[in-house]
């Protein structure tokens, strides 16, 4: 079975215990064996439901590399004196060996049978593991490590799996298992050590923190930029001045009661015969403590850049579902853009932090660039990070800052809050995103002048860089408005009200938005051809209801709506007939008359002219409207009652 497939039996859990520092876990630490804090080595039984024992090996006292139960193997070169490590454990033995590949250190347990149930451990604590600066390039393993500029360092950790030192059984089977059973069984681990260094002060006086704003936009895939500042904060002055304090400068303080002076030894008028008065000692200049070098930070350069101080800049990376709290996925954190200004330093590689074969971080080096880098007393360096993009939930993340191999001090780390979210604050600047909503579970309140200082412009809008804002809200509720208001409702004098009605000159199909064509459609009365007028009565004219309709395009008038008129008549000449029985006409004599009686009245009975009257008209209507011009007449909508804009 391959060992890789094997299953792991043991799990450890190296750490440095420090009693002001507390635990210090994975790392070999940089320094003198005298100057490091005890090596806690926890060993844990890592199987579900097997039970692993520790036996004695009889006879044996003292650890070598035949009879030892664990062995810690370390590239060589790296630790300081590994002859004086020494155990704090009892009933643990150590001894140490080496050679071209290795340095190992084999421990060998001296107590009774111990058993390890699952998820039980035993603890060995070493005095003096160190690791020594990496000045040493002679063997293959150490110069692969100077030549990847690598700050770690491997030891593989090994057991003696074997009947009668270290065995693997079931809780209930109490016999000892054949040779060969053991194989299912990895027989060694490799930790990944972090070189960090131990000697030196551990309170280094830096102040790491995000200039303006700590906040990235979260919405819509948009560009944050965010500026870290470390200041070192060293007070010029802070060191100690009693050199230069007038009591340091007198022998004793001065006489100023009278009599004699009773700190001399000579009566008042008494002179040596060589005695010259002097004049008062001047009081001496103190030196330029602003650029005291104790002062200082100094970031070591050096032209082994393991040897270098390095600042290594680190972000959390994973999925918006298993990593929400992470800044942003592995794609958009690799698109970010890690600099420190100032031209001093130089990036020393991205590097991701995995664990399980999975991508659980992103750290940025940087060292010096050929020289050392000072920081003087509240002198600040800063590192801007840009290209800022993430999707992941409003809240908190964590920006790591680890400081190595400076000058005089620990390694340590600072730890630096991010916050994303839809708004940001940045040089008395907020910023929303492009898509971002605001929401407010009650009235959303803005209000300006609070100092009282009566400002006249309460509100104002500016475009990009330019000076004179668009838009301008001053304290006396006017609103100047440079170019057009669009408004879709607005609400007091001089304003335009829903169901307002006006004439538009444009085109039917360009009428604005927020208003319709009054067609006789939801509630619009149908104005198309139609005049407006007044509704009510003035003076004798009609009383016109409200909503009333009448009127026709053309009229055709009666004869009683006719104004008087005359015809012309044409008369060709006319005669008249009549007849009657009784009436007779006799020719008479001279001097013959006619009887009376003999005429009576009688009636036409018919008549014939030739008289005819001119016709007139056409029997067509006419238009009574007077001169026109037409326009489309809207009227201002709700634009509420409309789901979508474009029904409008």
């Amino acid at each position: 079975m391959a060992e890789e497939e094997k299953e792991m039996p043991f799990r450890f859990r190296w750490c440095y215990e420090d009693e002001e520092e507390g635990e210090i876990c994975q790392v070999l630490l940089l320094g003198k064996t005298d100057a490091v804090p005890p090596l806690h080595i926890d060993i844990a039984n890592d199987l579900k439901d097997k039970n692993i024992s520790i036996y004695p090996i009889d006879g044996v006292t003292e650890a070598d590399s035949s009879n030892y139960h664990f062995k810690l193997a370390f590239n060589p070169g790296i630790l300081v004196e590994p002859q004086s490590i020494s155990l704090e454990s009892e009933n643990w033995s150590i001894s140490s060996e080496g050679d071209a590949n290795a340095v190992s250190l084999y421990l060998l347990w001296t107590g009774d049978e111990t058993i390890l149930r699952p998820n039980e451990a035993m603890e060995i604590i070493l005095t003096g593991v160190a690791a020594q600066t990496l000045t040493d390039g002679t063997t293959r393993s150490l110069a692969r490590t100077r030549a990847a500029g690598t700050a770690t360092t491997d030891v593989t950790i090994s057991w003696q799996l074997e009947e009668g030192i270290i065995e693997i059984g079931d809780p209930s089977d109490i016999t000892r298992r054949l040779p060969g059973q053991e194989d299912e069984y990895a027989k060694s681990t490799t930790l990944t050590l972090n070189m960090v260094q131990a000697t030196g002060k551990s309170n280094i006086p830096l102040f790491v923190g995000f200039v303006n704003c700590n906040k990235v936009l979260n919405t819509n895939n948009e560009l944050s930029n965010l500026q870290l500042r470390i200041t070192n904060t060293n007070l010029p002055g802070t060191l100690s001045t009693t050199n230069f304090s007038s009591s340091s400068r007198l022998a004793s303080p001065p006489f100023e009661g009278p009599g004699p002076n009773p700190a001399s030894p000579h009566p008042p008028d008494y002179y040596p015969p060589d005695y010259h008065p002097e004049p008062p000692p001047s009081t001496p200049e103190p030196p330029d403590i602003t650029s005291d070098p104790k002062l200082n930070i100094v970031f070591q350069y050096d032209l082994d850049i393991t040897l270098s101080s390095q600042l290594v800049v680190m972000l959390e990376v994973g999925t918006v579902q298993a990593a929400p709290w992470a800044l942003a996925t592995e794609d958009q954190l690799n698109d970010i853009s890690v600099e420190i200004e100032g031209g001093q330093w130089r990036q020393n590689g991205v590097q991701t932090i995995e664990v399980g074969g999975i991508t659980k971080a992103i750290q940025w080096s940087f060292i010096p660039q050929n020289a050392d880098v000072i920081l003087t007393a509240q002198e600040t360096m800063l590192i801007n990070l840009s290209n800022i993009v993430t999707n992941h939930p409003t809240g908190e993340t964590n920006l790591y800052l680890y400081y190595k191999r400076v000058k005089d001090y620990k390694d340590g780390k600072f730890t630096c809050q991010i916050e994303k979210g839809p708004l940001t604050l940045f040089d008395q600047e907020v910023r929303i995103g492009n898509t971002a909503e605001i929401k407010n579970a009650g009235p959303l309140v803005f209000r300006s002048d609070v100092d009282k200082t009566r400002d006249q412009s309460s509100v104002q809008f500016f475009v990009k860089d330019e000076s004179s804002p668009l838009m301008n809200l001053d304290s006396d509720a006017d609103l100047k408005v440079v170019d057009t208001l669009t408004a879709y409702r607005i609400k007091g004098d001089g304003a335009v009200f829903t169901g307002m009605i006006l004439m538009w000159s444009g085109m039917e199909d360009d009428i604005p938005f927020g208003w319709k064509l009054c067609d006789g459609q939801n509630g619009r009365p149908d104005l198309r051809g139609r005049f407006i007028v007044g509704v009510g009565q003035n003076e004798e004219r009609t009383n016109y209801q409200f909503q009333e309709q009448g009127g026709a395009d053309s009229v055709t008038l009666t004869i009683e709506q006719m104004p008087s008129h005359s015809h012309g008549v044409t008369d060709d000449g006319h005669s008249h007939q009549f007849s009657s029985p009784k009436m007779r006409f006799t020719q008479a004599g001279h001097g013959s008359g006619i009887s009376d009686d003999q005429f009576e009245t009688k009636y036409t009975v018919s008549n014939t002219t030739g008289i005819s009257i001119d016709e007139a008209g056409d029997d067509q209507s006419f238009d009574n409207r007077p001169c026109y011009y037409a326009l489309c007449f809207i009227m201002k909508v709700d634009v509420s009652e409309y789901k979508t804009l474009s029904s409008l």
